[in-house]
């Protein structure tokens, strides 16, 4: 239950002050703007997550906006959501397409004009978010 419990606002809290060292590959590029949370995509070990279990995740993220600017500051936003979904932090890159934020490593598995995709790692749900700007 504790993994089906994965809150975003988890990975986006804690401040990550490190120098950048990584030049950004095509898709930590394409993650900087404004995007909106659509969903959790549940596999893996978590694929046959009870259908509550997925409702109750996505519910807790609806509204969730989170920004990724170029120099390396991220801003996440519910209006009547949780404390910990109302943050500024920044992240730091790491190669092959992973950033570390509030001290988790997350991947980016999707990064384009209309879509990011982020996971922590194999056993968590996927994070899907659509591009707002």
């Amino acid at each position: 239950m504790k993994k089906l419990s994965f809150a975003l606002c988890f990975v986006l809290l804690a401040p990550c002050l490190f120098a950048q060292n990584v030049t950004p590959s095509k898709k930590q590029s394409a993650m900087v703007g404004k995007w909106a949370f659509e969903r959790f995509e549940f596999a893996g070990e978590l694929k046959n997550a009870p259908d509550d279990v997925v409702a109750k995740a996505n519910k807790t993220n609806k509204g969730l906006v989170l920004t990724f600017t170029a120099d390396y500051k991220s801003i996440s936003e519910q209006k009547g959501g949780l404390k910990q979904n109302n943050t500024n932090t920044t992240y730091r890159l790491l190669k092959g397409d992973r950033f570390v934020i509030m001290g988790d490593t997350i991947t980016v598995q999707t990064a384009d004009t209309k879509q990011l995709r982020l996971y922590r790692n194999e056993d968590s749900p996927v994070a899907v978010f659509k591009r707002v700007e």
